[in-house]
């Protein structure tokens, strides 16, 4: 399986191809170079980039591929057919005009694509510090941790393993008390308590140092907060986090929401990478 770099444009993209290629290497995995033009007369202008991009490049391109259209259809077709596990694209991917009047491509992309996908911000240069946002494990949730471990170990990432409660006391996963403190929560045996019990043995297993951290409040807020205070390079979050009903009603859902405001990259686990 490889792994689809989006080329928007250089120099524009330079963080985006930098980041693919980085995450590419710490995998072990081939890259395709992928762009988008909107005229045939952009095609040479387009493959020349390309070619200059993989030059630049230390993972192996399998292909180079320019294809005509809009880029999140194009990029959604092309991980539909191709044999990608992970896609790599800008936050501020170049858009059309009428793109700017609807959801961000980004945002598509994470929520269409059948593959996992790494947004990558204009300021990302490194994977020094990891923050995994998980649920509460009763619907899944095992395999945002492993992708975010995996990457985390390979580039001896230090690891916050998040975890947002309700800001309604009562939706707090059986928990009467919102007051208890970390360390009496874990040791409860509430669906919570096993399942960040298992996360923080999983990132020991895998020898990777992280820290378990508990916010209140709402969940995409909170995230938000958290990778910004904790000056995070990457955010790992499933591309559908489980959710309560008070928190869709705040703020709506919490991936695409954190998608588009994460003060750095994020990536949405869609498979077990």
């Amino acid at each position: 399986m490889s792994i689809l770099v989006c080329v928007s444009g250089m120099p524009y993209a330079a963080a985006t191809v930098r980041m693919g290629d980085l995450v590419a290497r710490l995998r072990n995995s081939p890259v395709m170079l992928f762009t988008m033009i909107r005229s045939e007369g952009e095609r040479p202008l387009a493959e020349t980039m390309l070619h200059e991009v993989e030059t630049s490049l230390s993972a192996p391109v399998v292909d180079k591929v320019v294809r005509l259209g809009s880029p999140a259809t194009g990029i959604l077709q092309e991980s539909s057919i191709g044999e990608h596990d992970m896609i790599v694209v800008g936050a501020h991917v170049e858009a059309g005009f009428w793109d700017q009047f609807a959801r961000s491509i980004p945002h598509r992309i994470s929520r269409r694509a059948d593959a996992s996908v790494l947004i990558v911000h204009e300021k990302a240069a490194a994977l020094q510090r990891v923050l995994i946002c998980t649920g509460d494990g009763r619907r899944g949730g095992r395999s945002v941790i492993k992708a975010g471990a995996r990457l985390a170990k390979a580039a001896s990432a230090e690891v916050g393993l998040l975890y947002v409660t309700d800001p309604v006391p009562a939706m707090y996963a059986g928990l009467a008390d919102m007051d208890e403190t970390l360390p009496e929560l874990l040791q409860s045996n509430t669906p919570l308590a096993k399942h960040l019990r298992w996360g923080s043995r999983y990132l020991v297993k895998k020898g990777v140092t992280g820290r378990l951290k508990l916010r209140q409040g709402v969940v995409a807020d909170e995230i938000l907060l958290e990778a910004s205070e904790g000056h995070y390079d990457l955010v790992v979050i499933g591309a559908r986090l489980e959710d309560s009903i008070i928190n869709s009603l705040l703020i709506g859902s919490v991936t695409p929401h954190v998608v588009d405001r994460a003060p750095c990259s994020v990536l949405v686990v869609r498979t077990e990478l």
